[in-house]
C-alpha cells in the first residue's frame, strides 16, 4: 500500500515536470515564431521577394509546431507581398483563402484581419461596395467579441471607403467612433484617425476642423518619430492654407514638410510636395 502511494506520488511529480517542460517549449516556440514572423513582415518595407520567402519558411515552421496563429500571420505576409507589388487580384485570392481557414478554425480575431485585408484589395480595385461589405463583416465580428483592437481598425477602414464613395458625412461618423475607442486606449496609432478625419473635413471645406485634426496628427507623428507621415501632414496643411489664400501659413508648413523630406532623404515625397506648392 505504501509502495503504491509512493509510485502515485512519483507519477504525479513526473506529470508536473513534463507539463512544465512542455509549457516552456511551447513558449520558446512562440518566441521564435514571433521573431521570424516579424522579420518577414518587416521585409515588406524593403524587399518583397525576401518577405515572401521568409514568410513561407515561417509558415512551414509554424505548421510543424502546430501553431495556427503564426502560420496565418506568415500566410498574411505572403499575401501582402503581392498586395504591395500591386498584384491585388493575387493578393485577394490568398486573403480569401486565409479568411476561410480562420473561419474553419473559428479564430475570429484572425478572420477579422483577413476580412479587412480582402476589403483593402477591393478598395484598390475601386470596388467600393464590396470593400464596405467586407469591412462591415470585420466590424460585426469585432463588435460581437468586443475586440477593442480590431474595432478601430475596421471603423477607420470603413470610414475611408465611405469617403471614397463620396459619403463623407458617414465617413466622419465612423472615424469619430474609431477615435473615441483609441482615445480610451491612449494609443499613438490614433494619429492615422486624426489625419484622415482632417482630410474629410478638408474635402467638405470645414477648414477649422481640418486644421485641428491635422495638427493633432502631426503632433503625435513628431513624438513617435514617424517623420514621413509628419511631413505629409504638414504638406496637407500647406495645401489647405493655399486654398484659403493664406500664403504665410502655406509657405510655413511647406517649409516644415520640405525640411523633413530633405533631412530624411525622402526624394519621392519631396517631388510630390513641389508639385503641390
Amino acid at each position: 500500500m505504501i509502495k503504491h502511494h509512493k509510485m502515485k506520488k512519483y507519477f504525479f511529480f513526473f506529470i508536473i515536470v513534463f507539463c512544465n517542460l512542455l509549457q516552456a517549449q511551447t513558449k520558446a516556440d512562440s518566441v521564435l515564431l514571433k521573431q521570424k514572423s516579424d522579420e518577414a513582415f518587416n521585409a515588406l518595407y524593403s524587399n518583397l521577394d525576401s518577405a515572401k520567402i521568409l514568410a513561407e519558411e515561417t509558415m512551414k515552421l509554424a505548421q510543424k509546431k502546430n501553431n495556427f496563429f503564426y502560420e496565418m500571420d506568415a500566410f498574411m505576409t505572403v499575401a501582402y507581398s503581392y498586395y504591395y507589388n500591386y498584384e491585388f487580384k493575387k493578393a485577394l485570392k490568398l486573403f480569401k483563402e486565409g479568411e476561410q481557414k480562420a473561419l474553419l478554425k473559428k479564430d475570429t480575431s484572425v478572420q477579422s484581419k483577413f476580412l479587412n485585408a480582402i476589403a483593402m484589395c477591393y478598395e484598390q480595385l475601386a470596388e467600393y461596395k464590396k470593400a464596405s461589405l467586407y469591412y462591415s463583416k470585420a466590424l460585426a465580428i469585432d463588435k460581437l467579441f468586443k475586440d477593442s483592437v480590431g474595432m478601430p481598425i475596421s471603423l477607420g477602414n470603413l470610414a475611408n471607403t465611405y469617403n471614397a464613395m463620396g459619403k463623407t458625412d458617414s465617413a466622419i461618423v465612423f472615424q469619430k467612433q474609431a477615435i473615441a475607442i483609441r482615445e480610451k486606449q491612449n494609443t499613438p496609432k490614433i494619429h492615422n484617425n486624426y489625419n484622415n478625419l482632417g482630410t474629410y473635413y478638408h474635402v467638405l471645406g470645414r477648414y477649422d476642423l481640418a486644421i485641428e485634426n491635422y495638427l493633432k496628427a502631426a503632433e503625435i507623428r513628431k513624438k513617435e518619430k514617424i517623420f514621413d507621415l509628419e511631413a505629409s501632414t504638414y504638406a496637407n496643411l500647406s495645401g489647405l492654407f493655399s486654398s484659403l489664400k493664406d500664403h504665410k501659413n502655406c509657405i510655413s508648413y511647406a517649409k516644415k514638410s520640405e525640411e523633413i523630406f530633405i533631412r530624411e532623404d525622402f526624394q519621392q515625397q519631396l517631388d510630390k510636395l513641389y508639385s503641390i506648392i
